[in-house]
């Protein structure tokens, strides 16, 4: 396993890994040390899997963090997104800001939902209308910010 900045590897050579048959699905199970690699939000990791035939396959996580899909346009003024937490531990979002070219609207007493690792859960995004409104096939950009003022920006077509 290698991060893509490539500052530190983890091999793990006496692994006994699993044994898949043709046209199932698993799921895998990767263990680091915690010494070597320690996964960070916003990591993106490689990780390269061996056949005991000498065959590899190689895996990249994306980045690690809340990503935002867009479900429903509500009204000019409220859309709803489902937000994935793909990194390694629980995400509490409380603030949002959305832009759509100059235009800007946030807010900073979000109520939004905790998101646990690989967990998906909707999130509502309102805005007053004063500076834009919502409209279909138009793409913004959204931020979200957690309890530790983290941020995490997707862009999003409505």
């Amino acid at each position: 396993m290698q991060n893509l900045a490539g500052t530190s590897t983890y091999d793990s050579t006496g692994w006994s890994g699993l044994r898949i048959l043709p046209g199932t699905n698993v799921q895998l199970i990767i263990l680091v040390d915690g010494s070597a690699v320690v996964f960070y939000w916003g990591g993106v990791y490689t990780v390269e899997v061996f056949s005991d035939q000498d065959e590899s396959w190689v895996f990249s996580t994306g980045t690690l963090g809340p990503n935002m899909v867009f479900t429903s346009l509500n009204s000019p003024t409220s859309l709803t997104l489902n937000v994935t937490n793909t990194g390694p531990g629980w995400i509490n979002l409380t603030a949002y800001t959305v832009q759509y070219g100059n235009n800007w609207s946030n807010n900073t007493n979000w109520a939004g939902p905790k998101v646990g690792p690989g967990m998906v859960l909707p999130g509502g995004i309102i805005i007053d209308g004063q500076a834009f409104t919502f409209q279909a096939g138009t793409m913004y950009t959204i931020r979200l910010f957690d309890t530790t003022g983290t941020e995490w920006t997707n862009y999003i077509t409505a």
